[in-house]
């Protein structure tokens, strides 16, 4: 699907985009994975096939935009911003373009990171907010 996305830019747009397919063509060490995400303009994780992902934690974690599916275990951690339907294949090449539109006001420098991503994984996924958020299920169940 990334593919598509991509083939399906204007040509203006794809001539400057740089993907990365991390995992699947690459293999990065954890300190590589990091500074690759840190300086990529966003992380496009369209999946219908897989639940909760880590790439996209570990992006928001590094405060580099995500673009996800909009499907459950995705829409349950990520914020709804970030969030295309699966199958719209035009949704995504137009947030696309609109993520290069940013990256060309800036003068083509990198993005500084998105605080508001790195708050947002930490509130939800921390180990206290896990252990809270198992704390309410189990209080839930027991009543």
């Amino acid at each position: 699907f990334v593919r598509d996305v991509i083939t399906s830019l204007p040509e203006e747009v794809a001539q400057d985009i740089h993907m990365l397919h991390i995992g699947s063509e690459v293999e990065l060490s954890d300190e590589q994975l990091v500074a690759a995400l840190q300086h990529a303009e966003a992380l496009l994780f369209p999946s219908i096939s897989e639940g909760f992902g880590y790439p996209p934690a570990e992006a928001m974690a590094a405060g580099c935009p995500v673009i996800a599916a909009n499907l459950p275990a995705h829409n349950e951690v990520i914020p709804d911003r970030c969030l295309l339907s699966a199958t719209d294949l035009m949704a995504w090449v137009d947030e696309v373009v609109r993520i290069h539109a940013e990256w060309k006001r800036a003068g083509g420098v990198p993005r500084h990171p998105d605080e508001s991503l790195i708050e947002h994984v930490t509130a939800s996924l921390s180990p206290k907010a896990q252990g809270e958020a198992l704390s309410r299920a189990y209080d839930t169940a027991c009543k």
